[in-house]
């Protein structure tokens, strides 16, 4: 009921911001696509048999293939004058799958976001602007095993816990972009609540995050530029134990994260219809109790963008990250069990992705994409191959 209320009334603020606005100038956006995929692994199931020391034997996963639909729709509204606009937005990304065994594996997220946008000053795209307003979100998230693709339960009780990754967000947020220096800066800060499916037996997920951040991006040479950002946030739990430095839950403690994040994004145009980029990301989270969950995470990743005069577009991106937790165990189990060996958490993660487009009218489009997953980890249950294959149509207007 309170989460009923919560979004209801969200909803409502969001819809009379509009009100004031119905008058104005108006322009507006839309890109959709759909279509079919091959997804080859949907559960993310590990790629070898592993001794799980909580069920005490040996599990061999069931890897299960299958098709997809991938949906995304994005909707851009601005209505006002040069003083000031009055901006919405809508966004939508889901996978479904027809295959009633690997219905758990469907997922999708939507946010709605809405607010006013003032100018401060410069005009046209040489313009600094403060937005603010509030967002809205939903998350529908199948918390299911690995191993068999069916929802996770309790391992005594068998009570159900399927939904406990699904949440409601909602929050505020505000953005200054300054264009009027030779220098791009774009500096945000955003609240928000993470409002999880609740599950009895189970510490709540229920967290509040702030947020602060900022962006720079100024030209090197012709055609060359680099982006540098920060960001800083907390994840603020509010009935979420935290673990000691042996793995286990402690009565009578909260939760909470603090993230320290900075990265470089170097561009370059390498022909009049090509683009490549280079982009360094470093992120540490740290556990505010005793560090158990802290971890340390690089990422680098090139990219290559091509777009010709007649619209055809081609991006091709290439990620590997690392991530280690120095203090945490595998199955939260810093002692040696029968037939398992005790390891520190650790993934290395290599990340491909291709798409193309073909136009087929002014509005109408084609696309085909392919994206791969390899991810080891000392954690046998995150040790996992994936490929996806789709294509369909998209329309963008």
């Amino acid at each position: 009921m309170r989460r009923r209320m919560t979004v209801s009334m969200m909803a409502l603020i969001i819809l009379a911001l509009g009100v004031e606005a119905m008058a104005m100038e108006k322009s507006y956006s839309l890109k959709a696509e759909t279509g079919l995929g091959y997804d080859s692994n949907a559960f993310l199931a590990p790629n070898d048999p592993y001794f799980n020391p909580t069920l005490n034997r040996f599990v061999t996963p069931d890897k299960k293939s299958g098709l997809f639909t991938p949906l995304s729709v994005a909707m851009d509204y601005a209505s006002g004058g040069e003083g000031m606009k009055f901006l919405t937005s809508l966004d939508f990304n889901g996978q479904f799958y027809p295959d009633n065994e690997l219905d758990d594996a469907r997922t999708y997220k939507t946010e709605l976001n809405a607010g006013f946008e003032f100018l401060l000053g410069g005009k046209g795209r040489r313009r600094n602007t403060l937005y603010i307003g509030p967002s809205l979100g939903y998350k529908r998230d199948i918390y299911f095993d690995r191993e068999t693709g069916l929802e996770k339960t309790t391992v005594l009780t068998r009570q159900e816990l399927g939904d406990r990754f699904t949440y409601t967000r909602y929050g505020l947020e505000t953005k200054l972009r300054v264009r009027t220096l030779p220098v791009e800066l774009d500096f945000k800060a955003e609240v928000a609540k993470y409002d999880y499916e609740e599950v009895p037996v189970l510490d709540s997920l229920d967290y509040t995050l702030y947020l602060v951040g900022a962006n720079a991006e100024f030209d090197i040479f012709k055609d060359t530029w680099l982006d540098v950002n920060a960001d800083y946030y907390i994840s603020d739990f509010e009935n979420r134990r935290s673990r000691d430095l042996g793995g286990n839950l402690v009565d009578g403690t909260d939760r909470k994260y603090t993230y320290y994040g900075a990265g470089a994004s170097l561009g370059r145009r390498i022909r009049p219809n090509w683009t490549a980029y280079l982009d360094y990301n470093y992120l540490e989270r740290v556990d505010k109790f005793a560090g158990y969950w802290d971890y340390g995470r690089h990422r680098l990743r090139t990219r290559l963008l091509y777009r010709a005069k007649d619209d055809w577009r081609l991006r091709l991106a290439l990620t590997y990250w690392q991530r280690d937790y120095p203090r945490a165990f595998a199955f939260d189990q810093p002692t040696p069990e029968a037939n398992f060996i005790p390891r520190h958490v650790d993934y290395e993660t290599w990340d491909a992705g291709l798409k193309g487009e073909i136009p087929l009218s002014r509005l109408w489009k084609a696309w085909a994409a392919y994206d791969y997953v390899d991810q080891r980890s000392t954690d046998p249950r995150y040790d996992y191959q994936r490929h996806q294959i789709s294509f369909g149509v998209g329309i963008e207007m």
